[in-house]
């Protein structure tokens, strides 16, 4: 989040981080629309998916998600109808999907006499009548560039398309045709949270369900504090993106000056961050740079040529501008920001605030970054209510659902983000839990330490964690 940042490590304890809100720059995570007189007080959803049950949903923490599975949309064809007569021959399928449930069935038998010709079946050309136009698989149908189209539900997950000739597949996560995959070259969605405090473990996170998990840095490596946090999310199949705060909302002539010392750092620890290359993003820094702007570009290209040069071969993640919440600033510069890039492996981070004020905008704004082609994230969002530096009405569940519906990943700010101390907070800030140092069990007595934003962003039957996140394999 913003300016926060900077006093984690004492909020953590002591001070109330209201000085540290979720990581959008000056405007902090606030984001969930004020919950209307029709929404559910218990989950600050507004209009979008249904009202969600917390007790029912630890009860089955371990369902299966359909909305989550993922898979090439193929083309499904008809079965042919028989051609009529005396000697109606068998229809052909035109195409089949791969999905059993999907496949056509065959045509029905015909009579009388001349052979009609069904919409895969041959003209009948005399004899015995014909039994019926028999299904068969013709395979798919590629003729018209079958793609992935985000979630699907329809069935379950199956092939993905080959990494671009510039990607590393089976080395590292990277990007290809607006989405990410992880090093098997399996589709990845970002279905996790942040965490504002690299020294407070919040046990039993990985029960959450979260899959990737976001990290504010400021203990510089090699020191146990975070390589223990690291090493255990990573034994977790949970992608670990570490990042820089020190920029944060910086637009001035500061913005230079700061990323090139934030990648100072980078660039000294390339070492020790190399075991984690297979399953992780590293965020260079956080809300960093102004508004739609060639100083945020050419800052960039220069800050990742300097990181691919010390070593840095994994997938990258870079913050919009304007305290994350430019929009302009992927959708105009971003495709530079990528060609910039020798391994053209960027991954763009939008954090949803102030800026984004309910779902209308947040849907424009999602729509015109998604034309462009680029792979992107909402890399925070928190939990509305007016609530914070920077505030808005958009409930966390309608961003969850807009999110998922066009395979747009997301992180929670944040699990930690407390604003009492001796690591507690309450219901009027960004943390996802009250207490930071109760473990997380996966059982129904969570439920007493989750806030009304936790309960969301966990336990929603239809885009909470629980629900929507699946591990990314190859580490």
């Amino acid at each position: 989040m913003n300016q926060k940042t900077y006093f984690h490590r004492i909020v953590l304890f002591v001070l109330p981080i209201a000085a540290l809100a979720g990581c959008t720059g000056v405007q902090n995570p606030v984001h969930e629309d004020s919950i209307p007189s029709n929404s559910d007080a218990a989950t600050g959803q507004t209009d979008g998916p249904p009202t969600p049950s917390p007790e029912a949903s630890v009860t089955t923490m371990n369902a299966e998600s359909l909305a989550a599975r993922w898979g090439h949309r193929q083309r499904r064809g008809t079965g042919g109808t028989t051609g009529s007569g005396t000697g109606g021959t068998t229809g052909l399928k035109t195409g089949q999907d791969a999905a059993p449930e999907t496949q056509g069935t065959g045509g029905v038998a015909g009579s009388g006499s001349g052979g009609a010709t069904g919409s895969g079946g041959a003209t009948g050309v005399g004899g015995a009548t014909g039994a019926g136009g028999a299904t068969r698989d013709a395979g798919l149908d590629v003729t018209a560039g079958v793609q992935r189209d985000g979630p699907r539900i329809d069935g379950p997950s199956d092939a993905v398309r080959p990494p671009p000739s510039d990607a590393a597949p089976g080395a590292t996560m990277y990007v290809a045709n607006g989405q990410i995959f992880d090093a098997t070259g399996v589709v990845f969605l970002p279905w996790g949270v942040n965490k504002a405090h690299v020294d407070q473990g919040n046990p039993g996170l990985e029960l959450t369900g979260a899959n990737a998990a976001r990290v504010n840095l400021y203990f510089r490596l090699p020191s146990s504090v975070t390589t223990d946090l690291f090493d255990r999310f990573y034994a977790a199949h949970i992608v670990v993106i570490p990042g820089r705060w020190e920029a944060t909302c910086m637009e001035d002539n500061t913005f230079a000056t700061t990323l090139a010392s934030q990648v100072d750092a980078w660039v000294a620890e390339a070492a020790a961050w190399k075991k984690y290359e297979r399953g992780s993003m590293i965020n260079i820094s956080n809300e960093a740079g102004p508004e739609n702007s060639t100083i945020w570009r050419d800052q960039y290209i220069t800050a990742v040529g300097r990181m691919r040069a010390a070593g840095y071969n994994g997938l990258l993640m870079i913050d919009s501008g304007g305290c994350g919440q430019d929009v302009d600033d992927i959708a105009n510069y971003g495709a530079a920001v990528l060609a910039g890039d020798p391994l053209h492996n960027i991954v763009f981070s939008l954090h949803v605030y102030g800026d984004t004020p309910n779902v209308a905008t947040l849907n424009t704004n999602l729509d015109r970054l998604k034309a462009t082609g680029l792979s992107f994230l909402i890399g925070e969002y928190g939990p509305g209510r007016n609530i914070g530096p920077s505030p808005t009405n958009l409930a966390p569940a309608d961003l969850m659902a807009s999110a998922l519906a066009r395979g747009i990943g997301t992180l929670a700010w944040a699990a930690d983000d407390n604003d009492q101390a001796n690591s507690m907070a309450d219901d009027n800030w960004f943390s996802l839990f009250f207490n930071l140092g109760t473990a997380f069990t996966g059982t129904a007595a969570d439920l007493t330490n989750l806030t009304t934003f936790g309960k969301v962003v966990i336990n929603a039957p239809t885009v909470g964690l629980r629900a929507v996140a699946r591990n990314a394999g190859g580490f």
